[in-house]
């Protein structure tokens, strides 16, 4: 059997909440998260819902692959 790949990409869309005291509170944990200091969900009472998901296939990608020192 042969070996081949394509390239294909996957994007999932959401809708988050959490609990903060305050805007600037919210804000600030937040920013922890994109920081990579705590992780979604580390924030209070964190809850998400899917809101869309899109996928691109790239069939004209396919080739096939070459095993290097065969």
């Amino acid at each position: 059997m042969k070996t081949y790949q394509f390239w294909y990409s996957e994007s999932d869309t959401y809708k988050a909440t959490f609990e903060a005291e305050s805007l600037e509170d919210a804000q600030r944990q937040l920013k922890e998260v994109f920081y990579g200091e705590k992780l979604l969900s580390d924030l209070p009472n964190f809850g998400a819902t899917g809101k869309g998901y899109e996928a691109d296939y790239a069939p004209e990608t396919l080739i096939e692959c070459v095993k290097v020192g065969a």
